[in-house]
């Protein structure tokens, strides 16, 4: 007698075996294997016949492999170059470009004093803000992928309020004496939201992908 639940677990199995895992979540396809089998059932269909229809409707093994295999898009992979490389000179290049120039100017205007130990302090913080880059990048393998959109910008959303809340609480307790101090510690301060944006930027490309995939799969 044909049980539709042990037809359903040898399924997943199968598409186990084939390596169908990530980036597109074997859950997605399984929920779309069961709806695809109630609306073939609501017809008056047998659920052995509904089953049938929906795995063929889906795809085997092979073709889901084949399909998530395709080489991506070159233009989309150089747009994500160029973000990342955007991200680096707005993060990195620009503030540790511009705060020297600037020091010297208002040192020779007499309107600042900057130390050795203060020039230190300000670019040491540069060692952290690169360490923070594939340490993000790292991270984004393990945060799990999203399929819908929403899910996505809401999670995205939540990130930032809490980070800012979370800044704003670090500077209420933060005390600087001259714009110089204010100045080292806004870099240090600052130093994680790189890392931070490269996982966004990795992660996000994870669930592109998996969305992209996951659509071309289940029509």
């Amino acid at each position: 007698m044909f049980n539709l639940e042990q037809s359903i677990s040898e399924w997943r199995r199968r598409m186990l075996a084939a390596g169908i895992k990530t980036p597109v979540p074997l859950e997605e396809l399984e929920n779309h294997l069961r709806e695809e089998i109630e609306t073939q059932m609501r017809s008056g269909i047998t659920a052995e016949r509904a089953f049938a229809m929906a795995v063929e409707r889906i795809g085997d093994a092979s073709r889901l492999r084949e399909e998530f295999e395709k080489a991506a898009n070159p233009l989309e992979a150089r747009k994500r170059k160029l973000l990342r490389a955007y991200l680096f000179f707005c993060g990195l290049v620009i503030p540790y470009s511009i705060l020297p120039i600037q020091w010297i100017i208002f040192q020779r205007a007499g309107k600042v004093e900057v130390t050795g130990l203060e020039w230190l302090l300000a670019f040491g913080s540069i060692i952290p803000t690169l360490a923070f880059i594939p340490a993000g990048r790292f991270i984004a393998r393990f945060v799990p992928v999203i399929i819908r959109e929403w899910l996505q910008a809401l999670l995205w959303v939540t990130v930032l309020l809490v980070g800012a809340v979370l800044y704003r609480l670090l500077w209420s307790v933060l005390w600087a004496n001259s714009l110089v101090h204010v100045q080292i510690l806004l870099l240090w301060s600052m130093s994680p939201w790189l890392g931070i944006a490269f996982c966004f930027a990795e992660w996000n490309d994870k669930c592109l992908a998996a969305r992209r995939q996951f659509r071309s799969v289940t029509g």
